[in-house]
């Protein structure tokens, strides 16, 4: 019987693999531009698993699961292999850490879902109910773009949206996700194992802490000192499961950067076949043209501000000890070298943030921007001890200029803050009033202008000559604004900026 049973696995692995195949074949020849991701997808069947699941690394398959799914339709296999190969290009396997696993798992199918939706090939035409598909299109027709981040914060701020959503959810389900979390780490977290975690919460009831009796203490130690070979054998066993995670870890990472190597090449190949895809396939180029967007470190670029100054504190790094101890062994107590008493060093002393206090720009957000500034550059330090910082806040005016010079007068503006002006939004103001302020020596070595804005605004047609120039936007996608060449854009999102744990100095 036992034998029976491995010459049936042995044909349906035969079987599912020849599906694979034929669905990656039938892919490529109806989208070109496939080839080369579809290529790094590995399968390997798995007889432990319900159904068809990936970790970034491998897709595991049951090859019941996908033998069924083939004869239910080959266009639903060829769908589901697209599906899969979706959430590797767009990262989602990698990007689950810190974020609930149920709505994050939602949010990605709705994501592959929405794209392959727009692709009008009859490879992959296959979809139950698009009526209510489109209904939650619908619902979702707020977001500029439906990634699966705008979707997933969409739905954690949305409780009712996210209820209707679940009840729908079997609509957008190809593949099972619950691998994505139990490799994801948090930090400072054991790797993650639903199935474990459900299956041990009775256990954790029965095993509660025993607190010990004072009586017992002598015995336990000595018992403790007895099995010392046991404690040694728990912490080889620890520092193998740390090597472990390790391995596990940098394996994540090198997949992380091979699909993302994967996704960039894709963007390119869109973009060649671009003139034969049509708009059917527009929406995948702009996702990936989305998520492959290099983005600026909002702390980095406010340390490229810093100007080279002298401090009053011994520099020992230039400090010769040679000398110093020659000294006072051929004279006593006569150094031939004295430490010296300054050094240059990097800090930040003098720049400029204006606030776009336009209709779009709400109070809290501004706040929590000056807020999510400060605690980058007062916890580091590249931040001198005297500073002149000037909080210009201006629409297509300048409104107020609050002039900052210790981290005391930011945190009673951070305190008192008022967003002053509601109109619309005009850059240039802001730069004729800082070159006014460098003419007035105001300014004497300024190193440059974050501008926190929506982006909607006229851009200066000559840019400055004697600092840099950053331009913030909030939730914009990078590829929805341009900004001149001589400024550097920056997009921070406004989860980003709520979910700062702020700490005053």
């Amino acid at each position: 019987m036992s034998q029976l049973k491995e010459e049936v696995n042995e044909l349906q692995k035969n079987i599912s693999g020849r599906i694979v195949q034929s669905s990656r074949n039938e892919l490529v020849v109806s989208m070109r531009f496939l080839e080369y991701a579809l290529s790094k997808l590995r399968f390997m069947p798995n007889y432990s698993i319900k159904s068809i699941q990936t970790d970034g690394r491998m897709v595991s398959f049951n090859p019941e699961f996908l033998i069924d799914t083939f004869k239910t339709s080959r266009f639903l296999c060829n769908r589901t292999q697209f599906h899969i190969l979706l959430h590797c290009i767009f990262r989602h396997p990698f990007n689950c850490v810190s974020k609930n696993a149920e709505v994050w798992d939602l949010a990605c199918d709705i994501a592959a879902e929405y794209i392959l939706d727009g692709i009008k090939s009859k490879s992959i035409d296959y979809s139950v109910d698009k009526p209510k598909k489109q209904a939650i299109y619908n619902a979702l027709s707020s977001l500029k773009y439906k990634n699966a981040q705008s979707i997933y914060y969409k739905l954690t701020e949305d409780p009712a949206l996210l209820a209707t959503v679940k009840e729908d959810a079997a609509l957008f389900l190809l593949d099972d996700h619950k691998i994505w979390h139990r490799i994801s780490k948090s930090d400072g977290d054991k790797i993650q194992d639903l199935e474990k975690d459900e299956e041990g919460n009775n256990e954790n009831e029965e095993n509660q802490e025993i607190k010990p009796n004072p009586d017992d203490m002598e015995t336990k130690i000595e018992f403790k000192e007895e099995d010392s070979d046991e404690e040694n054998k728990k912490s080889d066993q620890d520092l193998s499961k740390e090597i472990q995670d390790f391995l596990r870890q940098q394996n994540l990472e090198d997949a992380e950067e091979e699909w993302e190597d994967v996704s960039e090449k894709l963007e390119i190949d869109l973009e060649s076949f671009n003139k034969q895809i049509g708009e059917d396939s527009m929406d995948l180029l702009q996702h990936l043209k989305i998520n492959n967007q290099r983005k600026y470190d909002y702390g980095s670029f406010l340390r490229k501000f810093a100007a080279l100054q002298e401090e009053n504190v011994i520099n020992d790094e230039e400090f010769d000890y040679i000398y110093y101890t020659f000294g006072l062994s051929l004279y006593k107590n006569m150094p031939l070298i004295e430490p010296l008493e300054y050094k240059e060093s990097e800090k930040i002393r003098e720049f400029a943030v204006a606030i776009d206090t336009s209709g779009s720009c709400s109070n809290g957000l501004i706040q929590k921007f000056l807020e999510y500034t400060y605690s980058i550059l007062f916890s580091s330090e590249v931040f001198a001890s005297k500073v002149n910082i000037h909080i210009i806040q201006c629409d297509a005016d300048i409104k107020r200029d609050d002039k900052i010079t210790t981290a005391e007068e930011m945190e009673t503006l951070l305190n008192e803050f008022t967003a002053f002006g509601n109109g619309g939004t005009d850059f240039r103001p802001v730069f004729n009033y800082i070159d006014d302020l460098i003419e007035k020596k105001e300014f004497h070595n300024l190193r440059g202008l974050i501008y926190f804005t929506d982006g909607y605004g006229v851009f200066p047609e000559v840019p400055p000559k004697n600092y840099e120039t950053a331009f913030v936007f909030v939730d914009e996608e990078p590829t929805s604004i341009t900004v001149p060449p001589w400024a550097i854009k920056l997009v921070l999102s406004k989860n980003e900026i709520n979910s700062l744990d702020y700490k005053r100095m």
